[in-house]
């Protein structure tokens, strides 16, 4: 006698309302991603409105911690667990979305300039540029 050892897969597309509930999930991953891009993007601009020594003062008093040297820093702080290369790319959107138009929002800039891809895209040709 043979025992099965495998589960056979099963098509989630046979599954009755996978693809809407797979479509949602990733509505509800990019809508957390943008939330948390925004976030990042805010305090830097806040740390960068208020000055080096006075967000050093806040943060230390409040945090115990030194004022992030740069927005990947940051993230670096908020999400650990990213894996560098993506921190990356999200970083280079900020940083281009600051450059360019620092009172829109995250996701509408986003939107507006090919989206995160595009919005890396251009953030290293204006690196490359200067």
């Amino acid at each position: 006698m043979q025992v099965q050892t495998t589960i056979p897969h099963a098509d989630w597309r046979a599954i009755p309302g996978a693809a809407k509930a797979a479509e949602q999930a990733i509505k509800n991953r990019d809508a957390a991603l943008y939330k948390l891009l925004e976030i990042v993007h805010a305090i830097d601009m806040q740390m960068r409105e208020m000055g080096q020594q006075k967000a050093k003062e806040v943060l230390r008093a409040k945090y115990g911690i030194t004022r992030p040297k740069n927005p990947s820093d940051l993230l670096k702080q908020i999400y650990p667990e990213l894996p560098p290369k993506r921190r990356s790319k999200y970083v280079a959107l900020v940083a281009y979305a600051q450059t360019k138009d620092p009172d829109q929002p995250l996701k509408k800039f986003a939107r507006a300039n090919g989206g995160i891809k595009g919005c890396i895209e251009k953030e290293k040709e204006l690196r490359n540029s200067a």
